[in-house]
C-alpha cells in the first residue's frame, strides 16, 4: 500500500510540475510581448512626442541598464523567497510598468517606466532556474530549461503581432499597453494561484 501511494504522489508531483513549467513558458512569453510593445509603438510615439533617433534608441536600450543589473539580485531573491513569490511579484510589478507607460508624456518618463520594466522582468529568469532545480531530476533539467528558454522566441515572435493587432483595434498604443500591462497582471495573480501549493 505504502509503494502504491508512493507511486500515487510521484505521478500527481510530475503532473503538476510540467503544469507548472507551462506556466513559466507563458510568463516568459509575456515578458517578452511586453519588453517588444515599446519598440513595435515607436514609430507612434515618436511622431507624438517629437523624439529624435537617437532619444528613441536611448529610451529603447533604457530596459537592458536595470534588466542587466537585476539578475543577481533577482537570484538572491529567489534564493532567498519561495520562487513563486518572486515570480508572482515580478510579473505584478512589470504589468505595472507596462500599463502605467500609457500616461507617459515625455521621454522621461517613458525611460523611468522602461528602467522599471526592465528591474521587474529581471528576477523571472533566476526564479525559474531555481524552479528547475527544485523540481526536475538531473535527467530532466535539460526539458525544463527548454520550457523556460522556449518562451523567449515565442514571445519574441507574438510580441509585434499582439501589440500592433493591440493598436489596430483599439486605435491608440496607450490602451494597448495598458489591455497588455492588465494582462500581465493577471497572468501574475494566476500563477501565484497555482503555484502556491507547488512552488
Amino acid at each position: 500500500m505504502k509503494i502504491a501511494g508512493a507511486a500515487v504522489q510521484a505521478e500527481g508531483r510530475t503532473g503538476v510540475r510540467w503544469r507548472v513549467f507551462l506556466i513559466m513558458l507563458m510568463l516568459i512569453s509575456i515578458n517578452y510581448v511586453d519588453r517588444a510593445s515599446l519598440s513595435v509603438a515607436m514609430p507612434l510615439i515618436a511622431k507624438e512626442f517629437h523624439i529624435a533617433p537617437a532619444v528613441q534608441g536611448l529610451i529603447l536600450s533604457s530596459f537592458f541598464w536595470t534588466y542587466a543589473f537585476m539578475q543577481i539580485p533577482g537570484g538572491m531573491l529567489a534564493d532567498r523567497f519561495k520562487p513563486r513569490i518572486v515570480i508572482a511579484c515580478a510579473t505584478l510589478f512589470w504589468g505595472f510598468f507596462q500599463g502605467i507607460a500609457a500616461v507617459c508624456t515625455t521621454a522621461t518618463a517613458l525611460i523611468l517606466t522602461r528602467l522599471g520594466l526592465g528591474a521587474a522582468e529581471a528576477p523571472i529568469y533566476p526564479a525559474g532556474g531555481k524552479l528547475n532545480a527544485m523540481w526536475m531530476t538531473r535527467h530532466e533539467r535539460g526539458r525544463g530549461a527548454t520550457l523556460l528558454d522556449g518562451g523567449a522566441p515565442l514571445g519574441a515572435a507574438l510580441g509585434a503581432v499582439i501589440i500592433s493587432g493591440l493598436i489596430s483595434e483599439f486605435g491608440s498604443w496607450r490602451t494597448s499597453f495598458v489591455v497588455a500591462g492588465v494582462g500581465t497582471m493577471l497572468a501574475g495573480l494566476f500563477a501565484w494561484y497555482y503555484t502556491q501549493q507547488s512552488a
